[in-house]
């Protein structure tokens, strides 16, 4: 036990002898790197950072909105992979096309030394970050050698986003204006058609007395005509830049069977009940199958006139709506935080990069010292130099040997 003290104070000594009798070498080693980090940490460029932060998109009451249609839909819908309108605002954020247009805008491939847009994007994105929270607020975050320039560029992403919204939605609503334009004049002629066949057979065999049920029946049929309608402009406009497995084109087809099947029993050449059957399973009316024969083909052009008139409304509101849409100019974004030059820089930290310096260069010193002192005995001891030696003679002839087998042979 007594031994054990001995020997552990005299190796406690021997450390403190050690660092002694190196204390010059270890002075100098961590005074000089403590200096020349301080001259680094001087010369490196200072990097600000800033943030803007917007609000979350508010969902869109607009049906000829696409984003708009799968947010109102999402609430009677089960979609565990809907992705919010913040996530959608944070991949626009993050695209090439709005990268290139950052790139071109603030002339980044000459800053930051790039020969293409790809390496520029590459170093841009490693100065900029775009985080979604889990309210919904989108920050984004840039930083850049001069603090007004790192400020103009956070508020740029957000105009260039504002802008894109602006020119989606224009282009949308030229689209759809354009095709329900057609639908509204195919729809004019119809219900001119309709009306017109309808007159001559009152000139012609007089005017037909409707039952109040008869009537709610042609005010049924019409209306879900009119619903079959509308989901096929819906259809129609999303074909232009979706696909069959989008999710809003299979819930709009889906309702659309519904309807069909409703207007199908609602005609009487089905059975099926549908949405028009009472709580007791009756029909609140008859189907037109049961309507005697000779107001039949009264009612059939009467309710032709009453749909195609319902169509004709319903798509002249659409076609206003499209116009507004179509030069509708207002921003499509809200700012909560316009991001503004930052007062202070936010790297390099120059009392981390001192104080991890002096560190290192301590235990370095130190670990250096006892190396140094360590050779210093081997080489006063003629036991351990031979040992050194026969050490070093081995380490050659297997050097040796190895060079030996991979000289090609003559």
């Amino acid at each position: 036990m007594l031994s054990d003290t001995s020997q552990q104070s005299f190796s406690l000594l021997a450390i403190l002898e050690t660092l002694v009798r190196r204390r010059r070498f270890i002075v100098v080693n961590v005074t000089v790197v403590v200096f020349l980090a301080v001259i680094i940490s001087l010369i490196v460029p200072k990097w600000y950072r800033t943030s803007a932060v917007i609000l979350p998109p508010e969902p869109s009451l607009d049906p000829l909105s696409t984003l708009g249609a799968l947010q109102m839909t999402a609430a009677t819908a089960s979609l565990p992979w809907f992705a919010t309108t913040s996530d959608v605002y944070g991949a626009i954020l993050k695209s090439r096309h709005l990268s290139e247009e950052i790139v071109d805008r603030f002339d980044l491939k000459h800053r930051y030394k790039a020969k293409t847009m790809d390496k520029a994007i590459k170093k841009l994105w490693k100065h900029c970050w775009v985080r979604v929270a889990d309210e919904g607020l989108i920050r984004v975050t840039v930083e850049a050698k001069d603090p007004d320039r790192a400020a103009d560029m956070a508020n740029a992403f957000l105009e260039i986003l504002d802008k894109f919204n602006r020119n989606t939605k224009m282009t949308e609503g030229k689209k759809t204006r354009i095709f329900v334009e057609e639908r509204l004049r195919t729809t004019r002629q119809d219900l001119a058609e309709a009306e017109l066949t309808l007159k001559e057979y009152q000139q012609e065999h007089g005017a037909v007395e409707l039952t109040e049920q008869t009537e709610a029946l042609i005010n049924a049929a019409a209306e879900i005509e009119s619903r079959i309608r509308a989901i096929e402009i819906r259809l129609a406009t999303l074909e232009t830049f979706a696909t069959e497995d989008n999710p809003e084109v299979r819930l709009l087809a889906t309702r659309k069977r519904s309807l069909e099947t409703q207007m199908t029993d609602l005609l009487g050449s089905t059975e099926l009940a549908g949405a028009l059957l009472g709580a007791d399973g009756s029909r609140p009316f008859p189907s037109l199958g049961q309507i005697p024969d000779l107001g039949m083909q009264y009612i059939r052009l009467f309710r032709d006139v009453e749909m195609q008139s319902k169509i004709f409304a319903f798509l002249a509101q659409e076609l206003e709506r499209a116009k507004i849409m179509e030069c509708r100019d207002t921003p499509t974004i809200e700012v909560l935080d316009r991001a503004s030059p930052p007062d202070k820089k936010f790297r390099p930290r120059r009392w981390l990069i001192v104080v991890i310096a002096f560190v290192t260069a301590l235990l370095g010193s130190i670990a250096l010292a006892f190396g140094l002192d360590t050779v210093d005995r081997w080489s006063q001891d003629e036991q351990s130099m031979q040992r050194l030696s026969a050490l070093t003679r081995t380490l050659r002839e297997d050097w040796s040997g190895l060079r030996g087998r991979g000289t090609p042979r003559s």
